[in-house]
């Protein structure tokens, strides 16, 4: 009885195994987002575009580096929050279009700095297919970081703020990097970026 139990739950299990077909692939969405870290190349990108607009020195020069990044810090989080899930999926497909499926699988098993060599060849298409997707996204995010922080300094008579000592204060959060709010890294990245847009 024994036998004949176990013969027929093999047999059972034989075609059940058959129709289950391949396995998995390893690069799930989540795995690729994993690879890509599209929340920190967001912020990253954001804060590129945010620091170098014009309205953004104007209104630091209004606020001040202190009042300035009490405006832009929660509007930038919104944004982020807000345009998140949209600049992922677009990353994520960004990633399935460009990268072949099984170089995918073997990148998205391999983690952060394996995973990254393996995609190297395909970052320039992965780029031009994300810039082209999601640069109407990050306009509309910039733009809902600005807006507020335009309002709050637009409020502020700049004939009564002392040009020179302010001035002063910009080129000192400049110099320790106090003008991105911590937002950008204050080493490298942050210090190539072209900020005479913001301080001229």
């Amino acid at each position: 009885m024994r036998r004949a139990l176990a013969a027929l739950l093999i047999g059972v299990a034989g075609p059940a195994a058959a129709l289950a077909g391949p396995a998995a692939a390893a690069s799930t969405d989540a795995a690729v987002a994993a690879l890509a870290l599209p929340e920190p190349q967001f912020r990253q990108m954001l804060a590129s575009v945010v620091f170098t607009a014009q309205t953004m020195g104007m209104a630091a020069f209004n606020l001040g580096i202190r009042g300035n990044c009490a405006a832009v810090r929660p509007a930038f989080d919104q944004a982020i929050a807000r345009h998140l899930p949209v600049w992922q999926a677009n990353l994520v497909k960004a990633y399935r279009d460009q990268v072949p499926g099984d170089t995918l699988d073997k990148a998205a098993t391999a983690g952060a700095v394996g995973g990254g060599r393996l995609i190297l060849p395909f970052r320039d298409k992965i780029g031009a297919q994300m810039q082209a997707a999601s640069t109407p996204l990050l306009k509309t995010a910039a733009a809902e970081v600005l807006e507020p922080v335009w309002n709050a300094a637009s409020k502020i008579d700049f004939k009564m703020i002392d040009g020179s000592k302010r001035m002063a204060e910009m080129r000192a959060a400049k110099a320790d990097g106090s003008l991105f709010c911590g937002l950008m890294p204050t080493t490298g990245g942050a210090r190539r970026i072209d900020t005479t847009r913001v301080i001229s």
